[in-house]
């Protein structure tokens, strides 16, 4: 909640620097429903890490400027009286009652004060910047340095039964006020100061000379001589007695919380109330950013501070609320256009009116530009007049009016131009009036915006994105021949090496010699719609947008339009400041203007706003992350380097904290763990990061926070933790594993091996004792058999060839040679000793060669000269060498050949066998012989005989005439078929 404060002036203080602001107070408020456990608040503190300590009747918590953090142990105490911030960024809690407890490294320790005070109800506690630990009960002090213990009482003059008050000076001695004494502490005692006026007091420390004291009626301030000066004479209700909190600020004001009219400053000005939501305020303390913060009985907390800026609206003098364009004549004297109010000046702290009124009518002011001698120039609705300043309205005949004429300007040599409805711009000089065109140079779609540039030239921005310079009476474009930013330009800032055009949805475009750059909301602006562009003469320009008015700095735009950086970090007026949603319009101008006295001005939807750029708010220091507390499954960790992590913890939540009291609603903090997340985590509202179950490893938890977009050179708050490996993780159990498992393996492996040569064993000797088997029966043929049959041959050929059973037994002689031919065959394909390549093809050779001599066929062998020594099992053996046979026989019967080739070739795993005859080819032997066709089935039995060897055999026409005979066998490496 935010409530505006005002200022009630009147005559005190001479003028000076120490003077409380014209445009008053911005009071921010936090309650129970914002986080605050409690609306009871008795003490605000600041910690040196720069986190306030908020102690309230449900417990103590921290804040930084956007959430409440509970103090670990700090629930249930009740009645808190101090918070005493440390140097070594631990806090003292010194209670109303019970001894002092101090809270360090996320633990309470008792800190007991010694007899006779020790147990005693306390009132106020100071630490000294001596170290001195100051404590005031009913009717005494005790001093505590060290182990040096001082208790002051009646005998120095503290009356009995009195409570005692503490203050500082600007040389950091300690003053003491009680009931009507005042006293400081020199060398060990008390020394009484005396004062003009008999009255209950109330002190506050002083950057300079002596401090502040408080009496019924009156402020004072101690001079360097220990005198009192007077300063202010308070109202009613806020004197010594009803004052519970009183605490100077860098600025030289002293501030006043009372029990019943809430809180006053005292400044140059008098004594100013500043408005809060509660009365009874119970302390008051200045943060290191210059903003006051209240604490109050019920009411929460409270953040003062100046306010940057003045709200002309209907509240304060405006007669409707809306403004177009606003311009300044005179140093300190302000014009602006509001609508159906008319014209409005200020000037001198007093606002006047002009209605727009000619024959009867009355006209809306639309636009507002400097007459060159006095007054403006404004445009209505309709129409045009002067309005002088002194009363006088003219209405400007010559002036043609074809509608609403939203914008206009001034030039350096005094004219008036305008935009005007039917897309043109007017040109008065105050005694002639011209218009420009298309004919002139200007676009179709009119004129949006007007600005003066280097030389003082007219420059005009088009409602197509063209930037245009008038010059010899034509406006000549600025942009290359044909380029347009495609969007209306509302403003027009004429820099050192080129231009700014504040744009209608394209952001901020920088226009330099040779390269236009767009600098936009993706490189952080809050908006793409801009409406006004003005230099603070700081190094900043200000502008207005359908957002509201935001900041950015010249050098982050120069950047970020050279490709050096990414972001720029804008700083938005909003609710820190304030203010609520202060739309800019980009259709009417001039509408914002830098006055002479720096401040910069801004036509809004909700009235006329002025800013002081130099105020001390809009440079905050950079807000800084803390990570505060780390809980595992809801366990909190103690953040102790190293921080070593259960690995067992299935859920981990990182707190964290970024403070930045001064505009919180501003910050954009962000997180990562880095060796878990990829990149950035953007946290938006949230202060919590949680994560599951890490695997063992090293960790970062970081945190980065930024006003605005984040820039380069952040330096996070960091905490680095430790996932230990569980035992059965380590590295000497996962190596017995591997080493159990090699040893399984190898245990396997061996058995494996074992079986298998077993096996391969019994299977050579099972091959082995075939193969002798093979070879017995071999023998055994070839030794009975065969010489059964040579016998038989022999007999036959016994007998004499007249006899008369010579032809029988010539067939009889000639059947057995055909068994023995067939025999040896037999005995050859048995016998193991002939299982190779090579015995198949001397078999072979030895076959083809004499069985063709016979048919009178050359026999032509093309066969490698070296044998791969591949081993032939003999039923493959017998089975190719009957589908050769078969192949030469077709030859000597039906081919007619003269000459027949066999060709041998060994391409792993493949054998391949060619028979190739110069015959005359298949079909003239099928011709021939047609009996064959039916009843012949050798080339079928071939066919059949290479398909159980798992391989082919084709036969076809040879290239040349002829047939050709494939046999095609796959073998493996043993010899046998492959599959």
């Amino acid at each position: 909640m935010l409530l505006l404060a005002g200022l009630a002036t009147r005559a005190g203080w001479a003028s000076g620097a120490d003077r409380p602001p014209a445009d008053g107070f911005v009071v921010r408020e936090w309650r129970s429903e914002s986080g605050l456990p409690s609306d009871d608040v008795y003490q605000v503190a600041q910690d040196a890490r720069g986190h306030l300590w908020v102690a309230t009747r449900s417990g103590v918590v921290r804040f930084d400027g956007a959430g409440f953090f509970p103090v670990p142990g700090a629930a249930g105490r009740d009645l808190y009286l101090n918070l005493l911030p440390e140097a070594d960024g631990s806090v003292l809690l010194v209670p109303r009652t019970g001894d002092p407890v101090r809270f360090k490294d996320g633990g309470w320790r008792r800190e007991p004060l010694a007899a006779p005070l020790a147990g005693q109800a306390g009132g106020q506690a100071l630490r000294a910047p001596d170290g001195a630990l100051w404590c005031s009960v009913r009717g005494a002090v005790q001093r505590v340095r060290g182990k040096d213990h001082k208790v002051f009482g009646r005998a120095d003059g503290i009356a009995e039964g009195s409570w005692t008050r503490f203050a500082l000076d600007g040389g950091g001695r300690v003053w003491l006020a009680s009931d009507q004494w005042l006293a400081r502490y020199e060398d060990g005692r008390l020394v009484r100061v005396p004062l003009p006026v008999a009255s209950e007091l109330r002190l506050a420390s002083s950057r300079a000379a002596g401090p502040w004291v408080i009496t019924d009626r009156q402020v004072y301030k101690m001079d360097a001589a220990s005198r009192p000066v007077l300063m202010a004479e308070l109202p009613p209700l806020v004197g010594a007695h009803y004052v519970a909190a009183a605490a100077e600020d860098s600025r030289g004001w002293l501030w006043l919380g009372t029990r019943s009219q809430g809180v006053h400053v005292v400044g140059r000005e008098g004594v100013i109330p500043v408005p809060t939501a509660s009365d009874n305020i119970t302390t008051l303390i200045e943060d290191r950013e210059g903003t006051i913060w209240a604490a109050a009985i019920p009411g929460g907390l409270y953040a003062i501070a100046p306010r940057i800026y003045t709200l002309h609206t209907k509240a304060n003098g405006l007669a409707a609320t809306g403004v177009t364009a606003v311009c300044e004549t005179a140093p300190g004297e302000i014009w602006c256009a509001n609508g159906d109010g008319g014209v409005v000046r200020l000037r001198d702290g007093h606002i006047d009116h002009w209605i727009l009124r000619h024959e009867g009518r009355v006209y809306g002011a639309v636009s507002v530009s400097p007459h060159p001698e006095r007054g403006v120039w404004v445009t209505g609705s309709s129409s045009s007049f002067w309005v002088d300043g002194e009363g006088g309205v003219t209405f400007l005949a010559a002036v043609p009016s074809s509608g609403p004429q939203p914008a206009s300007f001034t030039s350096a040599a005094g004219e008036w131009w305008l935009t005007m409805a039917d897309g043109r711009v007017g040109r008065w000089n105050g005694a002639s009036f011209q218009s420009y065109g298309v004919e002139a140079g200007l676009s179709e779609r009119g004129v949006r915006s007007f600005a003066a540039g280097p030389q003082g030239e007219v420059l005009v921005g088009t409602n197509d994105g063209q930037l245009l310079r008038f010059t010899a009476g034509r406006f000549v474009p600025l942009l290359p021949a044909g380029v347009s930013l495609g969007v209306a330009i509302n403003g027009i800032l004429p820099m050192d090496d080129g231009y700014w055009l504040a744009t209608a949805g394209e952001g901020l475009v920088v226009m330099r010699p040779g390269r236009n750059a767009r600098v936009n909301a993706l490189n952080g602006l809050p908006h793409d719609n801009l409406t006004q562009l003005v230099p603070d003469g700081r190094g900043f320009v200000w502008c207005g947008s359908a957002a509201g008015v935001f900041r950015v700095a010249r050098e982050d735009v120069r950047r970020v339009a050279a490709g050096e950086a990414k972001v720029v970090a804008a700083l938005q007026l909003g609710r820190d400041e304030g203010l609520g949603d202060a739309n800019c319009r980009g259709l009417y101008g001039p509408g914002a203007l830098r006055s002479r006295d720096g401040r910069v001005w801004f036509a809004t939807r909700q009235g006329l706003l002025a800013i002081n750029p130099e105020a001390d708010a809009l440079s905050p220091p950079a807000p800084q992350a803390a990570i505060e507390e780390l809980r595992i499954d809801g366990e909190a960790q103690v953040l102790r380097a190293p921080l070593v992590v259960d690995p067992a913890g299935h859920k981990l939540e990182f707190s964290f904290s970024v403070l930045a009291l001064a505009a919180p609603s501003r910050v954009r903090a962000r997180y990562r763990l880095v060796g878990f997340d990829e990149g950035w985590v953007e946290a938006g509202g949230r202060r919590v990061a949680v994560y599951p179950r890490l695997p063992p490893g090293e960790y970062r938890f970081e945190v980065a926070a930024s006003y605005g977009q984040p820039r380069e050179g952040e330096a996070p708050a960091v905490v680095a933790i430790t996932v230990p490996r569980r035992w059965w993780q380590t590295l000497w159990f996962q190596a017995g594993v591997v080493l159990g498992l090699v040893g399984v393996v190898a245990g396997v492996v061996r058995v494996w091996t074992y079986r298998r040569l077993r096996r391969r064993i019994e299977r050579l000797e099972h091959e082995t004792a075939i193969a002798r088997e093979r070879a017995r029966i071999a023998q055994n043929i070839h030794d009975d058999v065969g010489a059964s049959l040579t016998r038989i041959s022999l007999l036959t050929q016994a007998s004499s060839p007249l006899s008369p059973e010579a032809p029988k037994l010539e067939r009889i002689y000639e059947t057995a040679r055909e068994i023995t031919r067939s025999l040896d065959q037999i005995v050859w394909a048995v016998n193991p000793q002939y299982d190779s390549l090579e015995s198949f093809v001397g078999y072979l050779t030895d076959f083809a060669q004499p069985f063709l001599g016979l048919a009178r066929v050359r026999c032509r062998l093309d066969i490698p000269a070296v044998l791969p020594p591949i081993v032939l099992s003999g039923e493959t053996r017998h089975q190719l060498f009957l589908c050769c046979r078969e192949a030469l026989n077709n030859v000597v019967k039906h081919a007619r050949a003269t000459e027949v080739t066999v060709r041998l070739a060994w391409t792993a795993p493949r054998l391949r066998i060619v028979i190739a005859d110069d015959g005359r080819g298949l079909a003239a032997a099928a011709a021939d012989t047609p009996e064959r066709g039916r009843s012949g089935h050798g080339l079928a039995n071939l066919r059949e005989r290479m398909a159980r060897l798992g391989g082919s055999g084709t036969v076809g026409p040879a290239a040349e005439g002829g047939t050709v005979v494939t046999l095609v066998v796959a073998l493996a490496g043993d010899g046998t078929l492959s599959p």
